[in-house]
């Protein structure tokens, strides 16, 4: 709070002081000649040049108009001897004031050379000052942007931070199963012998078998054959057995139709 008020009553002060100096170069005016003016508007200006920019900057013009155009100002005076007593107020003649201003036409042009580089001076201190503002909307605009963009670094860097503790947990786990799988590993070479001797045996011995089995394959062939002689020996005899049971059955049959006529043709006698 301290720090904002201060600059704004320093600024205040400064306003009142410009005013008062400005009101007092008016009255000076109304008294004094042009030449004067121009005096007192060169240090009124010079002297308080830094405060400048509280005032506005028409209202600067505008004095400089009045003050130092070279030009007399009508003074308006009270005459006792009109007649007319409606008029309390007459217009001064402006021939004495013409005819100085005349003579200091000189030193005229040389005050509104310094009145131009007045001008020039205000013009370039409110261009400085509003780019000074400008600077500091700038800052202010980089800052809440910095600010913005530490926020999101800030969350970033939070999501980045458990991803990486994640896979410091999943790596933990890894190492924690891969040291057993590392030790079998370890002796998994003395297993693969052992497994290759017990192959190689397991091969020999189904050799071995395989072999005892076509032998007994063999002898088992040798022996069955003579049964297999005798066994088709015997299918042929049971065919002819059965043709010889069909004969006697179709002779059965004709014997029994014979019997049946003869019957009816000894009944019919």
């Amino acid at each position: 709070m301290t720090l904002v008020s201060l600059p704004f009553f320093m600024a205040l002060i400064s306003h009142l002081f410009i005013i008062t100096l400005v009101y007092s170069s008016l009255i000076i005016t109304l008294v004094c000649s042009s030449s004067y003016d121009t005096c007192l508007l060169s240090f009124l200006y010079g002297t308080c040049l830094p405060s400048l920019h509280l005032l506005h900057l028409p209202l600067h013009l505008h004095l400089l108009h009045l003050l130092g155009s070279g030009r007399p100002t009508n003074v308006i005076t009270d005459d006792a001897q009109e007649s007319d007593e409606d008029e309390q107020f007459i217009v001064e003649d402006n021939t004495p004031l013409q005819t100085k201003s005349s003579l200091t036409k000189e030193p005229d042009a040389e005050d509104e050379t310094e009145h131009g580089g007045l001008v020039k001076k205000i013009l370039e201190t409110t261009k400085e000052l509003e780019g000074a503002h400008q600077t500091e909307k700038t800052e202010k605009t980089q800052v809440e942007t910095s600010s913005m963009n530490n926020i999101a670094y800030q969350k970033q860097r939070h999501l980045v931070v458990q991803k990486i503790e994640k896979l410091q947990e999943s790596i933990q786990t890894l190492t924690k199963s891969a040291n057993p799988l590392g030790k079998i590993m370890d002796y998994i070479q003395e297993d693969l012998d052992s497994m290759q001797k017990e192959l190689y045996r397991w091969k020999q011995e189904n050799i071995q078998h395989t072999m005892a089995l076509k032998h007994e394959k063999e002898i088992t062939d040798r022996t069955v054959e003579p049964l297999k002689l005798q066994l088709k020996s015997l299918d042929q005899t049971i065919n002819d057995q059965m043709d010889v049971i069909a004969m006697v059955k179709a002779n059965v049959i004709r014997n029994d139709k014979r019997i049946v006529s003869m019957l009816h043709s000894v009944a019919k006698v």
